[in-house]
């Protein structure tokens, strides 16, 4: 790989994943607002997006929400439209609202640069090992020239189509994955209830036509009360929200995953770190 690429935003996935592309990487140049210790000798730190990009050609966004997104775009100084952006490429990974991501697009269009919208499916272990699942809105012509960069990082590579659909199709992921947490919860309830044993109840349920993949995989983690962190509850509940507001811009009510927010709000006030499957704790 002949490109530079950078990273902004070292934070549950973009750590992750600058540790992934510096094993094949020469360089990676990242921009964190927070400080980063133990990070490999490759990785190169910016002071600022605008930085960042003039020193790329490739940069990789992953950051919280729609307003962190919008602050390294638009900042006057620093922001990465504060500089030419020819021959540069942006890959957007952040989950945001589709009105977010064609906003942002057309903004760097016009500046001269390519946009990528490219949030994923996968956390951060995928992350770590280049396993995760690209959601794009692009161009086709856009995205063949991104392939390369994507399939440094992924399994799959999903087509969504234009620029916003990458956001909607993962949206749309993560309605029934908010939801299933909450039917967990109300599962183990009842168990509990009738004194079963709930590790047992877990672990038959990960092994039944109840046991979707994420609950294979997080089902050590619920019977050993871990602590490890995939996908905290912060992030669950802001894209929550989001698919309410997508779903709300046509008048659809969702009312399992309304039943289902309660949950992870009741669940931060307890634990703000918390992973968002915690909520099936009775």
């Amino acid at each position: 790989m002949n490109k530079k690429i950078g990273i902004c935003g070292i934070g549950k996935m973009g750590l992750p994943l600058l540790l992934h592309l510096s094993e094949s990487l020469t360089e990676v140049r990242y921009f964190s607002r927070s400080t980063k210790k133990d990070l490999p000798l490759n990785a190169v730190p910016c002071n600022s997006p605008k930085e960042l990009i003039e020193n790329s050609d490739v940069v990789l966004c992953l950051l919280f929400d729609d307003t962190s997104v919008r602050d390294v775009y638009e900042d006057t100084q620093n922001g990465f439209l504060a500089t030419d952006l020819r021959n540069k490429m942006l890959i957007e990974m952040t989950t945001v609202l589709p009105a977010t991501a064609t906003d942002i697009a057309t903004k760097v269009q016009k500046a001269g640069g390519i946009f990528i919208e490219s949030p994923v499916s996968g956390t951060t272990s995928p992350a770590r090992n280049g396993q995760l699942m690209a959601l794009v809105g692009a161009s086709t012509d856009q995205l063949d020239i991104a392939r390369p960069i994507l399939e440094l990082f992924t399994r799959k590579i999903v087509h969504a189509g234009p620029v916003g659909n990458g956001a909607k199709l993962k949206l749309i992921l993560n309605l029934p994955l908010a939801i299933y947490w909450q039917s967990i919860k109300e599962a183990l309830m009842v168990a509990k209830d009738h004194n079963l044993d709930l590790g047992m109840v877990i672990e038959t349920m990960a092994d039944s036509g109840a046991g979707a993949r994420v609950l294979q995989h997080k089902m050590t983690k619920l019977i050993e009360d871990s602590s490890e962190v995939s996908f905290d509850v912060s992030t669950m509940i802001k894209d929550v929200s989001l698919i309410q507001e997508l779903a709300g811009s046509n008048h659809i009510k969702l009312e399992a995953l309304s039943a289902s927010l309660k949950s992870y709000q009741s669940l931060l006030a307890k634990n703000e770190d918390a992973d968002a499957s915690e909520i099936v704790k009775p």
